[in-house]
């Protein structure tokens, strides 16, 4: 699913044809339509196709190809996150039950 607005609705048909060129416009030179992914590796994320349906145009509008592995690092980064967090848990839980058991234990 995705949501979308036009770039230019008030080019007229002749100023379409002639910007094939331009990086907002699809293959058949009209003005491209941006979309925003939903789905859960790209949320966010805004690109560009056909607005007519008449070509296959599509191409990310808002990341440099420097930045897919900035995205992959951040991903790593979040489930090593997750991963500390249970442990630190698991960590608090394994000190709670040594607290209770040296109560119990007479000192020497």
């Amino acid at each position: 699913m995705a949501s979308s607005y036009n770039f230019s609705s008030s080019l007229n048909r002749s100023s379409k044809k002639s910007t094939v060129n331009d990086p907002k416009t699809c293959d058949c030179g009209f003005p491209a339509r941006i979309l925003t992914s939903t789905t859960p590796k790209n949320p966010g994320r805004h690109f560009m196709v056909c607005n007519e349906g008449k070509c296959k145009y599509w191409k990310w509008l808002d990341v440099e190809p420097i930045q897919m592995p900035l995205m992959e690092v951040v991903e790593g980064m979040k489930a090593e996150f997750v991963a500390l967090k249970t442990e630190v848990e698991k960590v608090k839980e394994d000190m709670e039950q040594m607290k209770r058991k040296s109560t119990l234990m007479p000192l020497q």
